[in-house]
């Protein structure tokens, strides 16, 4: 995986990488939520380790490739069940109990 980050170095709110995820209001969100990469709190200084961030960026990526098989298989499951359905609606109650209605 390619790393967006220098896994050995760490990162302060103002260095100019950090906007490629965010804003610094935005960080300070998503930190107050206990959102977005994991961090050091160090008195008022706030740290980011670039492992942190490329964990975090990894586990945010979405491959279209990936997603449109997983959506694909989603639909045919659900239209497989749709025509099973329709098959047993089809079926007349009068043939599954004996012709008594």
């Amino acid at each position: 995986m390619t790393n967006l980050f220098e896994d050995n170095r760490n990162y302060v709110l103002g260095d100019p990488e950090l906007e490629l995820i965010g804003d610094r209001d935005k960080l300070a969100q998503w930190r107050h939520k206990n959102m977005g990469p994991a961090f050091y709190k160090l008195g008022r200084k706030i740290i980011y380790r670039g492992t942190d961030l490329n964990a975090w960026a990894n586990a945010c990526r979405i491959d279209p490739e990936r997603q449109n098989l997983e959506e694909f298989g989603a639909r045919s499951a659900a239209s497989q069940k749709v025509s099973t359905q329709s098959d047993v609606s089809e079926i007349s109650p009068t043939k599954h109990l004996g012709g008594v209605k």
